[in-house]
């Protein structure tokens, strides 16, 4: 049993913890029941971490993990076979949303973006010149 932590709400407590990156000694944990409490008490600490942080970059492991995944497992998987030059403006159009949707501090997601639209755009220019 986590210190001050309902066993109902244990695992769902680290998973925001180890998402937040706040580190707060056990002892000094507020006692939380409900997922609520949880949120609220992870919301007021990232408050004061930002507060005296402005100019830090931050970004959360859950991030990475989903950038990784709708950049590689939904955008690539996607378009990596566009087939025509329609295709291409469409995935120029997503990858767009998908940048805006992160929006990341470190452009993570907009240089994954960049790449993975190159080799599309690159392959898609190869498979034509090869058809010709």
């Amino acid at each position: 049993m986590t210190y001050n932590i309902g066993p109902e709400i244990e695992d769902y407590f680290w998973d925001k913890y180890d998402d937040s990156r706040i580190k707060v000694v056990p002892g000094h944990w507020p006692v939380m029941n409900t997922k609520e409490e949880v949120d609220k008490w992870i919301g007021f600490i990232n408050k004061i971490r930002n507060l005296s942080s402005k100019d830090e970059k931050t970004i959360t492991r859950s991030q990475v993990k989903d950038i990784f995944n709708d950049t590689y497992n939904v955008f690539y998987r996607k378009w990596e076979n566009a087939s025509n030059e329609e295709d291409i403006l469409k995935m120029w159009e997503e990858a767009k949303e998908l940048k805006n949707k992160y929006n990341d501090e470190y452009g993570l997601c907009e240089t994954i973006l960049m790449k993975l639209s190159e080799i599309i755009k690159d392959d898609f220019k190869r498979r034509i010149d090869d058809a010709e």
